[in-house]
């Protein structure tokens, strides 16, 4: 009798100690996925915490603390912005800004330079669109209409004639920019040295123009670059700041507004606004030529020039009232 209550006192003990060890397991679990989650390196906490000196008050350890926890920076407000930006889209960490092209020359065989078909001299502009990589091209379907093969220029040239219907007096870049580089030896990587020429050319040819806008094209697969709204398709937009130049903070913020004056309509027509900075990465993107600069862009290499046109409608009137609304 004694020997079986031995053995069962014995297996009790076991099975506690296996709850305890399963629960401390499921303890270490939840907290390292907390911190993956919030960001947090416990490392870095134990290191604020022995580093800070009896001398420095507590209140910089809390700071800290604080800091560490919700990935913001108390004596910087916008990475409070920047990190509601984030969390209301979390997917958009995982998204890689690139550009699909090695060089001018391969894109070159795909599409080429698409004057402006409806140009006309347009008085005390305020909003300056222009394309970096030009032809960012769509996807080619035969016969295109006036042997045209859409690229982002064309989605440039449509945005300009909604914002001018609307009254928001606009021009698009007209300088043939491959033509520029290749005359002055430039490369593909040189592409926003290139339109930061003209660029600043326009702003101080014009001094009324207010707002900036580089259009370019993302490189997701279609499913990631379109959406059907009551029927009828759209190309998904991106927008992309970078936090490496003076402007960011009110260029971020503009990007921000515009944004929401579409998610309230569209909620999903915009896949976010994503923002750049670190190594090997440009973090200006010529943002820092004006405290109103943003760059868009406008679905992916296999949306149609229809499916753009329809982005651009929406896109107008999100500008336009957020011009208004200043």
């Amino acid at each position: 009798m004694k020997k079986f209550r031995r053995k069962k006192h014995l297996k009790t003990k076991i099975i506690k100690s296996l709850i305890i060890i399963l629960a401390i397991y499921l303890i270490f679990n939840i907290f390292f996925l907390f911190c993956n989650k919030v960001n947090l390196k416990y490392i870095d906490f134990i290191d604020i915490s022995f580093k800070t000196n009896k001398n420095k008050s507590s209140k910089k350890i809390i700071n800290k603390t604080y800091e560490l926890l919700t990935n913001t920076k108390i004596k910087n407000p916008v990475t409070f912005l920047e990190n509601a930006i984030q969390n209301s889209d979390p997917d958009i960490l995982n998204r890689e800004y690139e550009d699909d092209y090695e060089s001018f020359n391969k894109s070159s065989k795909v599409t080429e330079y698409i004057p402006d078909p409806n140009s006309k001299q347009i008085e005390n502009p305020v909003v300056y669109i222009y394309n970096t990589h030009q032809l960012e091209n769509y996807k080619i379907i035969k016969p295109e209409i006036y042997n045209i093969k859409p690229n982002v220029m064309m989605t440039s040239h449509i945005l300009k004639e909604k914002l001018n219907e609307l009254e928001i007096s606009t021009i698009v870049e007209q300088v043939d920019l491959i033509k520029y580089m290749r005359l002055n030896n430039l490369r593909f990587k040189d592409s926003y040295k290139a339109s930061r020429v003209f660029a600043k050319k326009a702003i101080k040819e014009k001094e009324s123009i207010k707002y900036l806008i580089d259009i370019h094209r993302d490189s997701v697969k279609y499913n990631n670059s379109t959406i059907e709204i009551k029927g009828k398709k759209y190309a998904k937009i991106l927008f992309v700041v970078g936090l490496e130049n003076k402007n960011y903070e009110s260029n971020l913020k503009m990007t921000k507004a515009i944004h929401n004056i579409i998610k309230k309509d569209y909620p999903k027509l915009s896949k976010g606004i994503l923002t750049k900075k670190g190594k090997n990465v440009d973090g200006v993107y010529n943002q820092d030529l004006s405290p109103n600069s943003i760059l868009i862009e406008f679905g992916g290499y296999q949306n149609t020039i229809t499916e753009v046109f329809n982005t651009t409608e929406i896109v107008a009137k999100a500008i336009y009232n957020y011009i208004k609304g200043e």
